[in-house]
């Protein structure tokens, strides 16, 4: 599959209460019917259709999630600093949101806060200072051009076997290295 693009197909109780709520937010607006509000997410424009859950549930032949019970799925938003990540979540409150869990620090250097909209989806608003490094699509090239390097390192040319390795590499230790390096560039 090449899929040209992804959104998501959410259900709401109340088209015009999940319109002024996104609205408030800041999300622009995607279009609305008699059937559906949509709204454009971050800077690549992903798209969440928000239907009313009778026409959703029609549409996919099917229940759908009962969200006081739990979560078809939670989206995640990225903030560009401490501050952004305490005004949103006065925004969401003020917006009629529900903060499940305050703003605080939280796994290694995380920092964010957890709320639904008023249809019970959830959202993780969170900043690190690891997006402060080169946006996904230069370290994408990095790790694309660095996986493509260890595997001719690794690769013994005669026999074409790949060499093993006492001690496994993941992309988590390729970018550590990455930001080492790169620290050491701007350094210099």
């Amino acid at each position: 599959m090449k899929p040209k693009k992804i959104w998501a197909n959410l259900t709401v109780e109340d088209l015009e209460r999940t319109t002024k709520f996104y609205t408030e937010l800041g999300f622009k607006s995607n279009g609305a019917s008699k059937e559906l509000t949509s709204f454009f997410v971050g800077k690549d424009d992903f798209i969440i259709h928000f239907f009313l859950k009778d026409v959703l549930k029609s549409n996919v032949k099917g229940e759908v999630a009962d969200l006081k019970y739990g979560n078809e799925i939670v989206f995640t938003l990225s903030a560009d600093s401490r501050e952004e990540v305490d005004n949103w979540e006065n925004e969401v409150k003020n917006a009629g949101g529900t903060i499940i869990s305050t703003a605080e620090e939280f796994g290694q250097g995380y920092y964010g806060f957890v709320f639904t909209d008023p249809d019970g989806h959830k959202f993780n608003v969170f900043y690190s200072k690891s997006f402060d490094a080169p946006g996904p699509a230069h370290l994408m090239h990095f790790f694309d051009v660095l996986h493509i390097l260890l595997y001719f390192l690794l690769t013994d040319v005669r026999t074409c076997r790949i060499i093993t390795f006492p001690f496994q590499i993941s992309q988590s230790h390729i970018f550590k290295l990455y930001l080492s390096l790169n620290h050491c560039h701007h350094e210099n």
